[in-house]
């Protein structure tokens, strides 16, 4: 690894961290909880209501999620998840939508 990628970042983080727009922050916030036994781990809301940022975490990775709007619109994405289940995660994330 090049040593400029050593350097400091929060726990859970790594080089590369995902930063997720989306029309409806609370509602991904609330399915990520229910289906993959999300941890929500700070919020930042706007003076409006809106979440300007959310810090989640699944498993051993972070990730943020935020209100698209203006120039950060939506956009499509996905992810790959390793787990030592995956039927019981595939089951749970289709009972919750």
């Amino acid at each position: 690894m090049k040593d400029i990628f050593r350097t400091y970042h929060p726990a859970g983080f790594h080089s590369v961290n995902a930063y997720l727009f989306v029309s409806d922050p609370e509602q991904l916030i609330d399915f990520l909880k229910k289906a993959f036994w999300a941890n929500e781990l700070n919020r930042s809301t706007s003076p409006d209501g809106r979440i300007g940022n959310c810090i989640m975490r699944i498993g051993d990775s972070c990730f943020m999620i935020s209100q698209a709007r203006g120039k950060f619109e939506g956009m499509r994405t996905s992810f790959y998840l390793y787990v030592s289940n995956v039927d019981e995660v595939y089951e749970n994330a289709l009972s919750h939508g």
